[in-house]
């Protein structure tokens, strides 16, 4: 009996030592956007998120495949990156066809970022955003239109003709 109490002091013990620990935190939300009711997005906040400073942030914009990406699952996919560099991170859904750079879509990361601003500590001038794929072709089209937004972008494995970045391709 002495032996149940020790184990289950210790077990309580390091229970209320965990819940002190500040820990990460993966959120799935939507909200109304133009046509769609319930436009969805994720987002990661980092073990090392602090509230009283300003944080960087990293926009993810997923691949197409409607069967594997969307915002979830290209955030899951960049959490190890995101943490190890303290970045929240931001990763708008593309909705039912997968695109992520439909008008509604461009619209939307664009609100997203500025709801994201809203509701953490973020640093405006640290703002960083990639994309894989068709999201790497999205950061190249959205990201020339909006180089006041970002400080940089990685791009990854984009397909993307030259007449999609006509006009724009001076900005980068």
């Amino acid at each position: 009996m002495e032996n149940f109490n020790i184990k289950y002091l210790l077990c309580a013990l390091l229970f209320l030592q965990l819940s002190f620990i500040q820990g990460q935190e993966t959120i799935d939300g939507s909200f109304a956007f133009q046509s769609d009711p319930a436009k969805k997005y994720s987002l990661y906040i980092p073990s090392s998120y602090d509230d009283s400073q300003a944080n960087a942030v990293m926009v993810g914009l997923h691949p197409l495949n409607t069967n594997r990406w969307d915002g979830e699952a290209w955030r899951d996919t960049l959490i190890n990156f995101v943490e190890a560099n303290n970045l929240l991170l931001v990763c708008p859904d593309g909705g039912f066809d997968g695109k992520i750079d439909d008008p509604i879509d461009t619209s939307f990361t664009s609100a997203l970022i500025d709801s994201v601003a809203n509701w953490y500590n973020v640093d405006k001038q640290n703002h960083y955003l990639m994309g894989f794929s068709w999201g790497g072709k999205t950061t190249y089209t959205y990201g020339l239109r909006n180089t006041n937004k970002f400080k940089g972008y990685l791009i990854i494995g984009a397909a993307i003709n030259i007449s999609e970045v006509t006009g724009i391709i001076e900005n980068s």
